[in-house]
């Protein structure tokens, strides 16, 4: 599993180094109702909670991510002392987490676009002026040398704070034509980085993509990289601003400028032609997700999170979002909001479950429609049977179907304990038709004594056609210590057809497996056998499926050193026709 944390518009600024808007909130509320009144132009500058960091703080400790992208607004003002106070912050994560991401928001760049409309004079200047006279905290934004006049917004305009802090000490420019990979046990995921404060509004609440970045894009999808890897690649877009507007949002007539982007929809069509997955945003502080399919066949998944830790958001948008990708073809979506003075919480009513790649699972011939529903029920992953505890070195099938169609199957378990204090291996059974757990009859034993049992824990058994259970270790284990079990069910099949198959879920597993073995024993010879690792494009015929004929019985066989953790389907099609 790869979890993904989504935090925006952290609005981070370094203690003391200007006067807060959080110090003085009755002068802030008048100064926005009045900005917004002759301007039409709602501004929202408070600062950070240093509560609420710490409750983040305290919060990602637990999650323990593979990966934060933080999308837009990473400080208040955008002036240097905030944007190194804020790249300690992001660099003390990287150290913790490994990778984070980031790429810019409208705020990032308000000190120096403040500076260069009051250089221009005119209505900007006027602008800028009304809000500076009314408190002392703007006029600190406008300290140092006013940037040049542009004729027009180029990609990056005003982040020179920025990009010689965040950019330079996490190494991630704003960039769709550098995208970011991240190697996973299916595939790969493939961030793409992209800068969406291009609009010449005087706070550049609209945001903008614009040709330049488009053309960056289509350099890098059109590279030898990106085509060797495209069909085994989840793909991420990352920006500040929403491209699409925000639903359940009051006053939408005096928030026009914060609708939508320039570009957005152009975006999210683009992005939809070229089967992206995510577009993961922030700018509005609004947490929502929708599906977008303006072209192709896959969705695009536009999830918007909230502001983690900015003071004085209300719980529902004072949050961030968690994406927990089990494999390419399923992620759930949660959102931890802040609860006064608690921390954050997850709120399980906003819990949602997607599958960003469902065509991964699709077979090369098409199957009829109950197949295909047993196929994705193999290849979902039950957390209640997710196996992060352990490191296998053997996985090892033997199954018999008998003339009556009893699916007999044993199963060798063989590997180390991957923490301390663990009380046993989780495993799933996965099969149609449905059964009671009396009617599998499941046992389990030491792998070298058939007679020395291991009891099994049931974990839950709700669905019908899919038991979680545990082989629990007779004490429980420290890191590094082995173990070796076997277990054997009985599942009771209806007589096998031209979609029969058989599968192996290695999605349940999240450390390496270093050998797996599958044996079935038939009454019967498939019809084209077969087996298809599905989750990264692996072709068919590097799974090397052997067979042996003993009387009226038929084996086939085959083994994987180091698989790669997909979901191996065998399969093994019967005609009427051989029906006796």
């Amino acid at each position: 599993m790869i979890r993904i944390v989504h935090l925006s518009d952290l609005h981070l600024m370094k203690p003391g180094a200007m006067v807060s808007p959080n110090e003085d909130r009755e002068t802030w509320d008048k100064i926005k109702g009045h900005v917004l009144q002759e301007f039409k132009v709602d501004i929202n500058v408070n600062s950070h909670d240093e509560f609420r960091l710490e409750a983040l703080d305290a919060i990602l400790y637990q999650l323990k991510p593979s990966i934060i992208v933080v999308t837009g607004d990473v400080t208040t003002y955008g002036e240097r002392e905030s944007f190194e106070f804020a790249l300690e912050k992001l660099l003390e994560w990287r150290q913790e987490y490994k990778q984070v991401y980031c790429v810019p928001g409208n705020h990032d760049a308000l000190q120096e676009r403040f500076n260069d409309l009051r250089a221009k004079g005119g209505g900007a200047k006027m602008k800028v002026e009304a809000v500076a006279g009314l408190i002392k905290s703007f006029e600190n934004v406008f300290r140092g040398v006013a940037t040049p006049g542009q004729g027009s917004i180029a990609p990056m305009p005003f982040l020179d704070s920025y990009e010689t802090t965040i950019v330079q000490g996490l190494g991630c420019p704003a960039d769709p034509g550098s995208p970011k990979w991240v190697e996973a046990s299916w595939g790969w995921l493939c961030f793409f980085l992209f800068n969406s404060v291009n609009d010449p509004g005087w706070m550049a609440n609209e945001g903008r993509v614009g040709p330049s970045q488009y053309g960056r894009l289509n350099r890098a999808i059109a590279s030898n990289e990106w085509k060797s890897r495209e069909p085994n690649t989840l793909r991420v877009a990352l920006l500040h601003h929403h491209p699409l507007p925000i639903p359940y949002e009051p006053n939408p007539a005096t928030e026009r400028a914060y609708d939508d982007m320039r570009d957005g929809s152009t975006l999210c069509y683009y992005l939809n032609k070229h089967r992206f997955h995510f577009l993961l945003h922030g700018h509005k502080h609004s947490p929502y997700m929708c599906r977008v399919q303006y072209d192709g066949d896959a969705s695009l998944h536009v999830i918007a999170a909230g502001s983690a830790t900015q003071a004085w958001e209300p719980q529902n948008k004072a949050s961030f979002n968690v994406l927990d990708l089990l494999s390419p073809s399923e992620c759930t979506v949660r959102r931890y909001e802040y609860r006064q003075p608690t921390g954050f919480e997850e709120n399980e009513g906003c819990r949602r479950k997607i599958e960003p790649s469902m065509a991964a699972l699709s077979f090369r011939y098409k199957l009829e429609e109950e197949a295909d529903v047993d196929l994705r029920n193999i290849a979902k992953v039950n957390l209640d049977g997710y196996e992060d505890n352990h490191a296998l070195e053997l996985i090892e099938w033997n199954i018999t179907i008998t003339g009556t169609w009893d699916y007999i199957a044993i199963c060798r378990l063989k590997g180390v304990s991957k923490g301390n204090d663990v009380a046993g291996i989780r495993q799933v059974l996965t099969g149609s038709p449905g059964h009671t757990w009396k009617e599998l009859r499941v046992r389990a034993w030491q792998s070298s004594n058939k007679e020395d049992g291991i009891q099994i824990e049931r974990i839950s058994d709700e669905q019908p056609r899919q038991k979680c259970f545990r082989l629990a270790h007779p004490t429980r284990l420290a890191e590094g210590e082995e173990w070796d079990y076997s277990y054997e069910f009985h599942w009771q099949n209806e007589p096998p057809d031209k979609t029969f198959f058989d599968a192996i879920n290695l999605y349940y597993y999240a450390h390496e497996v270093k050998e797996l073995r599958y044996s079935i024993t038939l009454p019967y010879a498939a019809v084209s056998p077969g087996v298809e690792a599905r989750g990264a494009g692996i072709d068919k015929d590097s799974v090397r499926l052997t067979r042996k004929t003993d009387g009226p019985n038929v084996t086939y066989s085959f083994q994987v050193a180091k698989p790669p953790r997909l979901v191996y389907v065998i399969r093994l099609p019967r005609e009427a026709s051989q029906d006796a």
